[in-house]
């Protein structure tokens, strides 16, 4: 919400969708970074959390953020102060929002064990050994940097229904790892997830 405050509504998606790209993109350089320092001793990892000392400067010296929709506040506040007037109604939950929660469980369930035992199971399938497990985490990433290249169009086709889009990439991304035994596959499987987590 924060970095919405200093972009202009009608380019909100795309530029929040570039700086994703931003994201992952170094997010894939300081996965390298981390491989090489942890060669000397694996206490020097810690050494990298200063890199976030960068972006907490740079933070703090934001100017106030300009008023683009003074009106918009102002018109939300009045609506507020009607419906707390208003009887109150108890809202029924709509089927998209059960679809959403439905896989949102199913993203919960299936992605940390995805990350945790990414490596064992491409070994236990004969697929490779840790160095290609390496390079299959890396196409989440690459899946992240596709997102926010392509999230303002996607947000633009997709609207309201954004979020069950990226989920259901998920659920994809997890069921390849299931059901398949490819290299190549897994590949694709994750960057579809790293489309969908970004977009999510």
């Amino acid at each position: 919400y924060k970095r919405q405050a200093y972009i202009e509504p009608e380019r909100r998606s795309s530029i929040l969708g570039f700086g994703q790209s931003v994201t992952q993109a170094f997010g894939i350089f300081l996965s390298a970074v981390v491989g090489i320092v942890a060669a000397g001793t694996v206490y020097n990892i810690w050494l990298l959390n200063l890199v976030m000392c960068i972006p907490l400067v740079l933070g703090l010296m934001l100017p106030k953020p300009p008023q683009w929709e003074e009106a918009a506040v102002q018109e939300g506040a009045a609506e507020a102060a009607s419906a707390e007037q208003a009887p109150a109604q108890k809202e029924k939950i709509p089927a998209a929002g059960w679809v959403i929660i439905f896989l949102g469980f199913l993203w919960f369930v299936f992605s940390y064990p995805a990350f945790l035992y990414l490596s064992p199971l491409i070994l236990g399938k004969g697929m490779g050994d840790a160095s290609m497990a390496g390079f299959v985490q890396t196409m989440f990433n690459v899946g992240g940097v596709i997102a926010g290249l392509i999230f303002a169009k996607v947000y633009g086709a997709a609207r309201k229904y954004t979020i069950c889009v990226g989920l259901i990439m998920l659920v994809i991304n997890y069921a390849l790892f299931a059901f398949t035994s490819s290299a190549p596959l897994y590949y694709a499987a994750n960057i579809i997830g790293g489309i969908g987590y970004s977009i999510v």
